[in-house]
């Protein structure tokens, strides 16, 4: 996906946003899918749908209902983007959630297998960074700002994506105060 002339800049690649907008409606609902697309795509998919799960089926998380609005954000996002012809805007919001993803479980591995806690500081620091950087710069300024001035809102899967992609904006900003908070009184008190 990093050779698609869309794929922001800022993931590494020599693609900026604005071009997949810049072909107008309907063109920017059709390019050439790279191999395996549609794997990754499902993958995404079970994954959310697997998280989602867990989190039904495990104790209740002191972050509940906010995690069941971003599970069912995040689902129909993927599923209404795959099968509307959107999956060009899709699989960039699925690279770009994912990434932080990976780092969250790896911080979670390291608290959970009681690694020492220099270990689990420093990956939740980077976990911190990634996620700041992934969820916050990139999906919120180069994804949604160019996607909320680019678009006509020419039907209700555009305006009903900005309404989901603002929650789960609003969502990522209220998860990082957290974490940072915590990982700041941990910091300070060691626990």
């Amino acid at each position: 996906m990093k050779d698609l002339d869309f794929f922001p800049l800022s993931l590494t690649t020599k693609g900026n946003f604005a071009n997949l907008l810049n072909k107008g409606y309907p063109n920017y609902q059709f390019f050439d899918k790279p191999d395996y697309y549609d794997l990754y795509i499902n993958l995404n998919l079970a994954f959310a749908m697997y998280d989602f799960y867990l989190l039904l089926t495990n104790p209740l998380q002191t972050d509940f209902l906010s995690m069941v609005l971003h599970h069912s954000a995040t689902i129909s996002l993927i599923v209404f983007s795959h099968i509307c012809c959107y999956s060009a805007f899709g699989c960039i919001i699925n690279y770009i959630m994912f990434i932080g993803d990976v780092f969250s479980y790896i911080v979670r591995v390291a608290i959970h297998a009681n690694v020492p806690n220099l270990l689990s500081s420093i990956a939740t620091f980077v976990f911190i960074v990634v996620y700041s950087y992934t969820r916050l710069y990139i999906f919120g300024y180069e994804i949604i700002y160019t996607m909320y001035h680019g678009l006509a809102y020419s039907n209700i899967f555009e305006i009903s994506s900005i309404v989901f992609l603002f929650l789960i904006l609003l969502l990522n900003i209220l998860w990082i105060t957290m974490i940072t908070k915590k990982y700041i009184n941990y910091l300070q008190t060691g626990n």
